[in-house]
């Protein structure tokens, strides 16, 4: 159960997650065993110490190290528990945001408003609906996560991301962002420039195109 994440710039966009709901409760399971564990280590060595100084000699003595080796382990698991079941606890949270609404510009999920955080918004989502998180969900244009039941075009898609970024954003980040939009595309096979925004497929090698899945 590992979380890939993929740096972009300072924000780190998730690649792969799987069902983050059925692995936030797995981590959560995970946890509570592991208090369990700890109490249990706890206890035992509370009644082995006093056994020990009772007179139970030597045979108790050789026992006590048991409830030491446990709280070691846990020392070692429990952070990674916690920060996994925190991650996906996000991702859930998430999730559930955009299953709110039929359709979100997938922009006005990130924190921050940057290009960086927008991107990494867009490969997070799409790795929440590859994994089965967000189900019956598309993006659409590239710039909008929509239920496939609303058969929502690129032209609609194109449309609610302009009165986003008019609306949402300070003017300077609005030009920011629609010159990103504009700014030439290039083929992820050949690196070839894509000269048409509504392209599908490279001109020069044929690959099918991210703005046109």
């Amino acid at each position: 159960m590992q979380i890939n994440i993929r740096n972009a710039g300072s924000f780190g966009a998730v690649t792969k997650c799987g069902n983050v709901r059925v692995r936030k409760t797995v981590f959560t399971v995970v946890l509570a065993l592991g208090v369990l564990v700890i109490l249990a280590a706890f206890i035992s060595f509370i009644t082995l110490s006093a056994t020990s100084g009772s007179g139970g000699g030597n045979e108790t003595m050789q026992y006590i190290f048991i409830p030491f080796a446990v709280f070691g382990a846990c020392a070692v698991t429990m952070p990674f528990l916690f920060t996994m079941r925190a991650r996906y606890t996000q991702l859930v949270a998430l999730a559930d945001r955009i299953e709110a609404k039929d359709a979100t510009v997938i922009a006005s999920l990130a924190v921050v408003q940057t290009v960086q955080a927008f991107e990494a918004m867009k490969t997070t989502v799409r790795a929440l609906i590859d994994g089965g998180s967000v189900k019956g969900y598309e993006i659409v244009g590239d710039e909008v996560v929509a239920k496939t039941s609303l058969s929502l075009t690129e032209e609609d898609a194109r449309r609610m991301y302009d009165e986003f970024i008019a609306l949402a954003l300070p003017a300077t980040a609005a030009v920011d962002m629609m010159r990103e939009r504009t700014a030439p595309r290039y083929c992820p096979a050949c690196g070839a420039p894509v000269k048409d925004a509504g392209a599908k497929f490279c001109e020069s090698c044929g690959v099918r195109l991210n703005g046109g899945e």
